[in-house]
């Protein structure tokens, strides 16, 4: 099919089956039979043949040749995205990932890219938000999984995931835990577990305080195991959405989860994409990696952004 739509953009082109012949090096007559194969594949009539040497196209012809030569220029796009990323052996890609997030969909996703590009070495680097841009900026990073906290910026590739509601993990000793939700003004008496570095620990508080709302007094951790323990310790609650590796309760009956409202609407945590602009419209693989999270995480998204 390819090589008949070459053919036939040729004929258009010169308006001739013996120059578009001379053009493709075959023979005008066997020109002229893979023109036939094509509307015969089609069950239309692309051309008319006006006297001896002029071809005239069909309406059908027309659109058929306006969408080929758009096919075509994909098709040649598509073609120098697959050597790139054939010869990309030693190319490295540096994943930012916000800490702690770890659902099965982006590890479902790490894996797939893995499987569609063996040869892209994939370095993953974990940390709070701030950090992580940091190294955007710096160029240590080249795409960043996050949380949105400011306005996007034209110097970087942004792309919107998934809007997450926030639950509040508690164990079961904790007065929360006997509740089905919990108004965010109302925690002030409560104690939010935030996990994050010792560095970060200033501005995500701030973060969780400011932007997201919580009232409370903050207690830091270094990983969600250690939240899960410190929440079955009735030491105060873990705010978390579908993208943390959270506790089920199932599999953990001892921390129960309920909702989080603000006057009565739930409270959304926004996740975005962030990539260099000029390296994600230059390397195919990281488009392609870039495409891949899209695909696995915009999934979790209850309702549109």
């Amino acid at each position: 099919m390819l090589r008949q739509l070459q053919y036939f953009q040729a004929i258009v082109r010169h308006q001739s089956f013996a120059a578009a012949a001379r053009e493709c090096a075959i023979s005008a007559s066997a020109l002229s039979q893979q023109l036939q194969v094509l509307e015969h594949q089609l069950g239309v009539t692309l051309l008319y043949r006006k006297g001896r040497k002029k071809v005239e196209l069909t309406p059908a012809g027309q659109y058929f040749y306006e969408q080929s030569l758009r096919l075509s220029a994909q098709f040649a796009e598509i073609s120098e995205m697959t050597r790139r990323i054939d010869r990309a052996e030693d190319l490295t890609l540096t994943l930012g990932i916000l800490s702690p997030l770890c659902a099965p969909q982006l590890q479902h996703s790490l894996s797939r890219f893995r499987s569609c590009c063996p040869q892209v070495k994939l370095q993953l680097i974990f940390g709070g938000h701030e950090e992580l841009f940091a190294r955007l900026r710096q160029g240590s990073a080249d795409v960043l999984l996050s949380d949105q906290r400011r306005a996007f910026s034209e110097e970087y590739f942004n792309l919107p995931l998934c809007s997450l509601p926030l639950e509040l993990l508690a164990g079961s000793s904790d007065p929360l835990a006997a509740l089905k939700s919990m108004e965010i003004d109302e925690l002030t008496q409560h104690t939010c577990i935030v996990v994050c570095t010792p560095e970060e620990e200033r501005s995500e508080c701030e973060y969780f305080r400011t932007v997201l709302g919580f009232k409370s007094s903050f207690l830091r951790v270094a990983s969600m195991e250690q939240a899960a323990l410190c929440a079955a310790a009735a030491q105060g609650f873990v705010p978390a959405d579908a993208l943390m590796c959270r506790i089920e309760p199932d599999s953990c009956p001892v921390l129960q989860r309920l909702a989080l409202t603000r006057r009565g609407e739930r409270v959304w945590r926004h996740y975005c994409i962030f990539a260099k602009k000029e390296l994600q419209r230059q390397e195919p693989a990281l488009s392609l990696l870039v495409k891949i999270l899209s695909d696995g995480l915009k999934s979790l998204s209850p309702e549109p952004l």
